[in-house]
């Protein structure tokens, strides 16, 4: 799929949906959000040494975050954060109307974060 208008990281698509749910009465927080990512213009075609070197795009993807913070007391909060749990495959390929199909320029994982905070307000 070529397109002409395509621009630098600039990608097809980007969807966010997110789900959070708030229990005041325990001053706990849960939110789950999904990013899906479409195809993204990484590098435009050029030349080097006389060769051709067709588009480069990084492929659609998408992940999941997920946080959860709780307070305790009035003043602390304790927050843990989970980000990319899908943790899918990044690909990104040569892609150009002069070959059949897209060809893998490299492919990898970005690996699950986890985190764990504290906060205090006056």
């Amino acid at each position: 799929m070529m397109k002409s208008s395509n621009l630098i990281n600039a990608p097809e698509y980007l969807y966010n949906i997110g789900l959070t749910y708030d229990l005041e009465r325990t001053g706990t927080q849960i939110a789950l959000f999904y990013i899906a990512r479409g195809d993204t213009l990484v590098a435009g075609a050029g030349q080097s040494g006389g060769n051709f070197i067709p588009n480069v795009y990084a492929k659609a993807f998408g992940t999941l975050n997920l946080s959860i913070s709780q307070n305790i007391g009035k003043h602390l909060k304790v927050q843990f954060a989970a980000k990319n749990l899908t943790n899918p495959k990044i690909e990104e390929v040569y892609r150009s109307e002069f070959i059949d199909s897209d060809m893998t320029k490299r492919s990898f994982r970005k690996g699950i974060d986890f985190s764990i905070s504290v906060s205090a307000r006056p």
